[in-house]
């Protein structure tokens, strides 16, 4: 083992190791908790319905300038309600328009109702349009991951500026711009509810209904840097012969899933441990046009000094069975909803989004974040948050891959 492969079995075991640490440390008081907003949280908390918003921007080299607005409406209820010191609000409704200069898009509406009508149960849901004019397409599996850098004669280059002589190399009417892209829309409508057995336990069940279109790149027009090009055949042209889902089609899949949480703050813990394991079954009963299983399990946890650097990791894993789109084992669940993985500005920062897909996939985050504090203009409250972070994962063909063959050299971070 070389010495770069060594520092990189160190690194990422360290970080598994601290994260597992702190996970069970935290485990270990975290009965205390008990689901409770914590004294400071709990006297800012306002009272009753009130709106706010916040506009988006932000850059990534994948997607471009990004900008646009989320809106909020919430009602916290009163300090005489039963769940008032357990719950962060009681309605959550929410709008977002988002786009960026290189053709991504994302349009929601989204709504939450902890301890429905006074009861146990909570209920999620949201509508989203998603657009991406260039999803990252490099390859599936641990073999692509471990590749590296590779144009289409399997020529590997040392890194990025290197590389883009390759994608540099193509003709204005055989452009290879485009080699490790394709193009995503996707419509989406998912409904959880879920009901807390104890002040720790909640069970979740719930249904998502989606649409994808996509296209290759392969012979379509485009414009970079105001120069017309024709895209020569794609990384995409080459696989999608042995790619499911590779026109898209209809994702229906049944949501069981549950939740250990003791976070005292849910929006922004301080204090206390999340873990969260999710099954979602796809199949022609529910009119998708794929059939497959998808699992999902992660732990978290919190941890705060001086009441101002919060030290926060997780863990999590996936598996997606056979017969599953491709573009769906770029997906991890949580109650929260699913983010993309491996890379992008969620899992594994640093990376291109979607750089690492394959059917089993692992990650760990490890961030600290200092409150710097906060202050009220008008009716709304603003605080500062800098954050620094160290993320790791990896790809597998199988799950049991992930414990029989770790491949600890090979972990991205």
């Amino acid at each position: 083992m070389d010495r770069v492969a060594a520092r990189k079995v160190r690194m990422a075991t360290m970080l598994v190791q601290s994260t597992v640490s702190l996970a069970i440390i935290l485990l270990m008081n975290s009965a205390a908790y008990g689901g409770k907003l914590n004294a400071e949280d709990l006297k800012k908390k306002r009272e009753g319905w009130f709106m706010t918003g916040l506009p988006l921007l932000n850059y990534t080299t994948d997607a471009g300038t990004g900008y646009g607005l989320k809106a909020f409406l919430f009602n916290n209820g009163t300090k005489t309600q039963t769940y008032f010191a357990s719950s962060p609000y009681f309605v959550r409704l929410s709008g977002q328009f988002f786009q960026t200069t290189r053709g991504q898009a994302y349009h929601a509406i989204q709504a939450d109702f902890p301890f429905l009508n006074g009861s146990k149960w909570r209920l999620r849901g949201e509508m989203v349009y998603g657009a991406v004019l260039n999803a990252n397409y490099y390859g599936i599996g641990a073999k692509a991951a471990d590749a590296g850098l590779r144009d289409a004669k399997g020529k590997s280059y040392p890194d990025t500026a290197s590389y883009q002589s390759f994608l540099d190399s193509g003709t204005d009417d055989a452009s290879l711009l485009k080699y490790n892209a394709y193009q995503r829309q996707r419509y989406y409508t998912r409904w959880t509810a879920s009901r807390d057995v104890n002040d720790w336990f909640q069970i979740i069940l719930g249904m998502e209904y989606s649409h994808s279109a996509l296209r290759d790149w392969r012979g379509e027009e485009f414009v970079r840097d105001d120069k017309d090009y024709v895209s020569a055949d794609t990384r995409f042209t080459r696989d999608k012969s042995q790619l499911i889902g590779r026109n898209g089609g209809w994702l229906n899949m049944l949501i069981l899933g549950f939740k250990l949480d003791w976070r005292d703050f849910e929006p922004n813990p301080k204090e206390g441990v999340l873990g969260e394991y999710f099954l979602e079954l796809s199949g022609k009963a529910l009119g998708s046009d794929f059939k497959y299983t998808k699992q999902s399990a992660s732990i978290r946890g919190y941890y705060t000094f001086f009441n101002r650097l919060t030290v926060a990791g997780r863990l999590a894993m996936s598996y997606t069975s056979e017969n599953a789109p491709f573009y769906e084992m770029t997906l991890i669940t949580f109650f929260s909803g699913r983010d993309t993985v491996l890379g992008g500005n969620r899992s594994l920062r640093g990376f291109p989004e979607e750089r690492f897909i394959g059917r089993a996939v692992t990650l760990a985050q490890v961030e600290a974040r200092f409150f710097v504090g906060d202050t009220t203009w008008g009716t709304q409250r603003f605080g500062l948050m800098p954050v620094a972070f160290v993320d790791t994962g990896n790809v597998y063909n199988e799950f049991n891959d992930i414990f029989s063959a770790p491949r600890f050299s090979e972990y991205k971070v």
